[in-house]
């Protein structure tokens, strides 16, 4: 049975980190890169066109100071989401993981850490559970 690859949507900013962080998932075979946007709302657009049964890659920095409440509205447009935010601070990191962030690393992370973070969330399939 062949690996379905995993679906990552970027919301960052555009420049230089974001196109690093795409051309690395590009060259990743069990990830697929099905789209890149650059701010809260264009995300929010682009959930409510698909149903998103993917993994997010969220920068906080377009979040706003709002962080909680931003992850609430995605989390309600798109319940099965998986969320993983890069944020600059550890009080960034700890208000992520507790408004229900699948995952948060502070900036500066290593590849690794990068790509284990997006295989710890990646979504089952439905009527899949993890082991």
């Amino acid at each position: 049975m062949p690996i379905r690859p995993i679906r990552v949507l970027v919301a960052k900013a555009p420049g230089r980190v974001r196109d690093g962080l795409c051309s690395l998932l590009c060259h990743q075979p069990q990830i697929r890169l099905v789209e890149v946007v650059q701010d809260e709302q264009a995300l929010l657009k682009c959930l409510a066109v698909e149903p998103w049964n993917s993994v997010v890659l969220l920068d906080a920095d377009i979040c706003g100071p709002d962080l909680p409440g931003r992850l609430a509205r995605l989390r309600l447009q798109a319940p099965h989401l998986r969320c993983i935010l890069l944020v600059d601070t550890v009080e960034q990191q700890t208000r992520a993981l507790a408004a229900g962030a699948s995952d948060a690393l502070i900036k500066g992370f290593s590849v690794e850490e990068f790509l284990a973070a997006i295989e710890r969330a990646e979504p089952e399939p439905a009527g899949e559970a993890r082991p």
